[in-house]
């Protein structure tokens, strides 16, 4: 059979007259779509299935939207009650509908920056000392108000940390969110290695250490580890000494913080030691401006997703009111993704 002809599946749209043309990127369980003004819109993945594909594929392919849907009801189920409590490092949701989730866009993934400037020699990805320990402050902040509402993130890695405008932390994805001690059947080594079968601060203290790691080294190619809590004390983790912030790693690794905010209060005093007063009061004077600006931005994004959002429900396929040719270009190269896929 010829590869035209071949039996095929593809994304189905939540909206008929939506086209995915900007789909900026998709991950297991879920795709982002974005649109003109900084809005994008995550929706579970569905799939349109060919007539002709055998029947095992389609029974895949049946699991698969069962479980992105179960995870986008875990999402919003968490996003609902960030609402209602939030934290200037998670990011909130602008609008949930029955299809999906409208977020503000933002302007890359802690993975992309990082990399950028490590492997990719962008100057415009330059991260300080300072930056560096700003961004693990808040990772570590926004872990521990999660912790205090009773839940664990359950996937804390790079990838899912997004940066907005102003280089600040804002945590995202949180499909595989559990109370804490849940059960989980989420992995993503080293960050989230499989032997943690439950989630509470120990899986959450080891991946924040891993993402300390990523953020100043990177990922080591050879490592394995561990199978069982029984050979941790023998796992040769790599060699993290020198780093400023070495011995919190280390620390992480082994699993020696009895909760979230035990990790945050050790931190804080390196961060005391490490970072100069005034220093510290400028980035904690340009938060509380940007805290600020965020919440008017976020005004204005709330009344676009209800125009686009209409505008979805109303139009049928052929209504040029809904082409978004120009979105993905608002967004400063090469911190923003190219779309990949026309639809």
């Amino acid at each position: 059979m010829s590869p035209s002809t071949s039996p095929s599946k593809h994304f189905l749209s939540p909206f008929p007259s939506l086209r995915l043309n900007n789909l900026l990127n998709h991950g297991g369980q879920a795709f982002i779509v974005a649109f003109p003004g900084g809005v994008v819109l995550k929706c579970p993945i569905r799939w349109a299935l060919d007539d002709c594909l055998p029947a095992q594929a389609r029974k895949g392919a049946e699991i698969e939207e069962r479980v992105a849907t179960e995870s986008m009801s875990t999402e919003k189920q968490i996003l609902s009650l960030i609402d209602h409590k939030p934290h200037p490092n998670i990011l909130q949701a602008l609008m949930v509908v029955p299809e999906g989730i409208f977020f503000p866009r933002m302007c890359s993934t802690l993975d992309d920056r990082v990399v950028g400037f490590r492997d990719l020699h962008y100057p415009e990805c330059y991260t300080s000392e300072p930056l560096k320990l700003q961004w693990i402050g808040q990772i570590i902040s926004a872990a521990v108000w999660l912790e205090s509402l009773g839940f664990v993130h359950g996937d804390l890695t790079p990838r899912n940390l997004l940066l907005d405008r102003r280089d600040n932390i804002k945590l995202t994805d949180f499909g595989e969110s559990v109370r804490i001690g849940g059960w989980s059947q989420c992995g993503a080594p080293p960050h989230v290695p499989w032997v943690f079968e439950t989630r509470d601060h120990r899986s959450e203290q080891y991946a924040i250490g891993w993402t300390i790691h990523d953020i100043y080294c990177g990922l080591p190619a050879d490592f394995e580890g561990p199978d069982d809590f029984d050979e941790w004390d023998r796992v040769r983790f790599p060699a993290v000494g020198d780093l400023p912030v070495g011995r919190i790693i280390q620390r992480c690794w082994h699993l020696q913080y009895g909760s979230l905010s035990a990790l945050e209060s050790d931190f804080r005093q390196l961060y005391a030691a490490s970072c100069p007063w005034y220093s510290r009061l400028i980035m904690w004077t340009r938060s509380f401006w940007g805290l600020f600006l965020d919440h008017c931005h976020s005004w204005m994004l709330r009344k676009k997703c209800r125009h686009v959002y209409t505008t979805l429900l109303e139009h049928d396929p052929s209504c040029g009111l809904l082409d978004y040719s120009l979105s993905v270009e608002e967004m400063p190269k090469p911190l923003s993704r190219d779309p990949k896929y026309d639809l």
